[in-house]
This record gives structure tokens, sequence and C-alpha cells, in this order.
């Protein structure tokens, strides 16, 4: 089975204006975080880092991870 993926970026203003109404739009989605070797995970947004700037993705085995402003979301 062939993922598709594509990039977007978490908007700084609707998180200062926002909030948690637009952080709660980004949960349970798909995303894909790289590794510093280049391996990539596919994980769900789950939370969001303290101070509520980054999403953060949990994945299969319970581990998570943060990721950046520039998002790889897979496609549904």
């Amino acid at each position: 089975m062939t993922i598709t993926t594509r990039r977007t970026t978490v908007s700084q203003r609707k998180i200062a204006f926002m909030g948690d109404d637009y952080r709660n739009t980004w949960l349970g989605t798909q995303a894909v975080f790289t590794t510093w070797e280049g391996e990539r995970l596919i994980g769900t947004i789950t939370h969001w880092s303290d101070y509520g700037s980054y999403p953060c993705v949990t994945f299969a085995d319970g581990t998570w991870a943060r990721l950046d402003l520039d998002v790889e979301v897979v496609n549904a």
C-alpha cells in the first residue's frame, strides 16, 4: 500500500488567537516524523508540547516525538 502525504504549516497566529480551539483540530491527525537517521515513522498527533507550541505524535509502541511547525500529514 502506498501512503501519500502533504506538507502543511501549523499557524502560530491561530495558536495565539484561537488557542485550544485551533490545537484541537490537529488531534487525531496522522503525521510523519523523520528521525535524525532519516527513518520516516507514522504516528498520530495526540497532544501538544509544553506551552502548546508544537504538535506531538504518538507511535503504535506508545513512544512519542515532537514535530516542527512544518508538518507532513498523511492523506486520508
